[in-house]
């Protein structure tokens, strides 16, 4: 969690997140976040992309298929109080 700071009668409060994972999965986090209620604010996002591959094995072959994309994701989240 971040210092409380005060704007006029209200307190933005914010914590630091952190995750991992599928990049529609972190897609739908972030939409969610900003575009559910309470009103909840993302600043200082950062995304760093890693492609991720998945073996299939049958018989001693190996074969690489595209699994997708993995996503490392920091970010602010603030929403804000009363008083």
């Amino acid at each position: 969690m971040l210092p409380i700071e005060q704007d006029g009668s209200f307190g933005r409060v914010s914590i630091r997140v952190s995750m991992k994972g599928a990049m529609e999965s972190i897609f739908g986090v972030l939409y969610a976040l900003e575009s559910g209620e309470p009103y909840l604010l993302i600043s200082d996002l950062q995304l760093q992309g890693k492609r991720t591959s998945r073996r299939h094995g049958a018989a001693g072959r190996n074969q690489w298929a595209k699994a997708g994309t993995e996503l490392a994701c920091t970010f602010v989240l603030s929403g804000y109080i009363r008083g």
